[in-house]
């Protein structure tokens, strides 16, 4: 059949009769008139439902409201009117709205005359003997009346919820029954339409099927058959052109496909390798550990022979030479091709692949390779920068360490010193006074030396890995009342704001720790105050009521006085602000100030 065959209507389509639309468009109308009629008595039933069930949960409500009346009236320190008056204005407008009476909050109530009826006792237990008992209770205090009375209104309120939920039950049953008949007519409506529309379009769909399944089999040669006048036939007729087109579009897609496809398998092990390699460099192993799983993952994947690595800073060492597999003695004797090992800034060294026999690396292995040489320069530099920081660590806690010791063992052991050389001329002149009067000092000494030390151990041993800051002071205060028999008294409001990290949780005990260190040796105090705040900053306040000293004094006692360098070192550590205030014969402070815009929880 030719193209001008396709078309009998005067318009040149298929006469309307004919037309598909047309009788598809028919069955539709039918079927959408029966399947609307159908849901709108089954949105009817179950808006029906809806409507029984709020007004279920209103009535749960008016139950809950009388239950919370009877507690504020039975609690011993009712002395608010309004919240009960509050109550009784919110049960009136539930109850007015079960009834449709209210306008802002109405509740559809079943249209059941033995429901309504119930209802209005409800409402009439309400009115006559609940509130009155309510508000009787509240003006004489004595809730039993009220008690009395809420039990009869549960009691009506139980048999309306329960005469509600038997006109739901009816309701379900309706609506299963609706649905079952729904289901009948929508499997008779299915057959007709399934076998109409078998007759007008699966079957000529088939042929179309049949045609697109050797067409995706590769079959571009295959055509239809055009045997009719309707849309199928302009279809069959649309189709035969298609699979011209496409054949000769395969032809020009299948090369090119091929090509894409093999770039992107590449692409995909390139990436996934990549991937690899970051994942492992990222583990803890030292450095030379990582430069020979580096070469050998990288000799594995690019069938290398063997490889070097060449770091000039392996570990702060001198250059190191790491070598895996075949290398020759001689490296120039093999092929080989090598890359630079690189941060941003500098180098480190680089890498070497060792070939069995020539080979020319592709731009994008190239371009892989010189990647891998930069993630583990990254990885190198990373390990050398963490070993860096625990030595600077280490230095630090050995000069605050040392500093401690200055302050406090060096000035006893220079003391005992000079005792002894008093000690040696009370001797030589046989003055057996001084002898007993310096004995005494020296053992006086003696014993603040080793105060002194025990204090210095505690304090460097101090972490906080499971213990928060507020156990950690409380620990430290009762410490100190232990050893020093001082009276000391902890105001502390931590949890308010947001907490401290770990390392300026610690900064802040030990710099508390040194306070009390000269509070016990400098003040002679008999009470200290310690004062915690934790809000947007954080605040700490040690205050003594000791012999304290000039304020004009401050800068120079700093000065010689390694103790407050040590505490001025620590807060600088988390950039804390500390201030030192004294007056002589007013005590001293130690303030300690960290901004909220320093808090770290990191």
């Amino acid at each position: 059949m030719t193209p001008s065959e396709f078309f009998v209507g005067l318009d040149g389509l298929p006469t309307l009769r004919d037309r598909l639309p047309t009788r598809v468009i028919g069955g539709l109308v039918c079927t959408l008139i029966v399947v609307l009629m159908l849901l709108a008595w089954t949105l009817s039933l179950s808006r029906g439902l809806e409507r029984a069930v709020g007004t279920t949960k209103e009535l749960s409500s008016v139950r809950l409201m009388a239950n919370q009346i009877a507690i504020e009236l039975l609690r011993p320190d009712s002395a608010h009117p309004d919240a009960l008056q509050q109550a009784l204005l919110v049960q009136d407008q539930a109850l007015a709205g079960l009834a449709g009476h209210s306008l802002t909050k109405p509740t559809h109530l079943p249209a059941v005359p033995h429901i309504r009826h119930q209802l209005r006792l409800v409402e009439e237990v309400w009115l006559h003997k609940l509130k009155p008992a309510a508000m009787q209770a509240e003006r004489s205090g004595d809730a039993q009346g009220y008690l009395n009375a809420v039990r009869v209104f549960l009691s009506e309120s139980d048999r309306l919820a329960g005469m509600i939920d038997m006109d739901i039950d009816k309701k379900r049953t309706l609506l299963r029954f609706l649905q079952g008949a729904i289901a009948v007519i929508g499997s008779v409506g299915t057959a007709l339409t399934i076998y109409f529309l078998y007759v007008w379009i699966i079957q000529p769909m088939l042929n179309l099927r049949d045609g697109l399944y050797r067409l995706t089999e590769g079959e571009f040669h295959t055509r239809l058959p055009v045997k009719t006048r309707d849309e199928f036939g302009v279809l069959a007729h649309g189709f035969n052109q298609m699979a011209d087109k496409l054949e000769q579009l395969y032809r020009e897609l299948d090369l090119g496909v091929r090509t894409k496809t093999a770039e992107l398998e590449k692409q995909n092990r390139e990436t996934a390798f990549l991937y690899a390699i970051t994942a492992f460099l990222t583990l803890p192993n030292d450095s030379e550990s990582i430069c020979r799983l580096f070469l050998q993952r990288v000799i594995s994947e690019f069938g290398a022979a063997g490889g070097s690595v060449r770091v000039t800073d392996l570990d702060e060492g001198p250059e190191r030479v790491i070598t895996e597999g075949e290398v020759a003695a001689q490296e120039s004797a093999d092929p080989q091709a090598t890359f630079d090992i690189a941060t941003r800034d500098e180098e480190l060294g680089t890498f070497t692949l060792h070939f069995a026999s020539q080979r020319q690396l592709s731009p994008s292995e190239a371009r892989l390779l010189k990647t891998l040489g930069q993630h583990l320069g990254i990885a190198l530099d990373n390990r050398r920068l963490e070993a860096q920081a625990r030595k600077l660590a280490v230095t630090q806690e050995r000069s605050l360490m040392a500093q401690g010791l200055h302050d406090s063992i060096a000035q006893g052991l220079n003391f005992l010193k000079m005792q002894l050389q008093m000690l040696e001329d009370a001797l030589a002149r046989g003055d057996d006074r001084d002898v007993r009067d310096i004995a005494q000092l020296l053992r006086m000494g003696v014993d603040e030396s080793y105060q002194d030390v025990r204090e210095l151990l505690v304090n460097f041993r101090t972490k906080l890995d499971q213990v928060e800051l507020p156990d950690a002071i409380d620990e430290a205060i009762r410490r100190f009342r232990r050893q020093t028999g001082i009276d000391v008294h902890l105001d502390m409001q931590y949890h308010t704001g947001l907490p401290l990290s770990p390392e300026q949780q610690l900064q802040v005990l030990f710099i508390m720790q040194e306070a009390l260190s000269n509070v016990r040796k400098h003040a002679q105090a008999d009470h200290v105050d310690v004062i915690v705040r934790n809000h947007d900053d954080f605040e700490m306040r040690i205050v003594d009521n000791g012999r304290g000293y000039a304020q004009d004094d401050v800068a120079s006692r700093e000065e010689n006085h390694i103790g407050l360098h040590i505490m001025r070192e620590r807060a600088a550590r988390v950039h804390a602000v500390l201030q030192l205030r004294s007056q002589l014969g007013q005590g001293t402070t130690v303030e300690v100030t960290l901004p909220h815009t320093e808090k770290s929880v990191v």
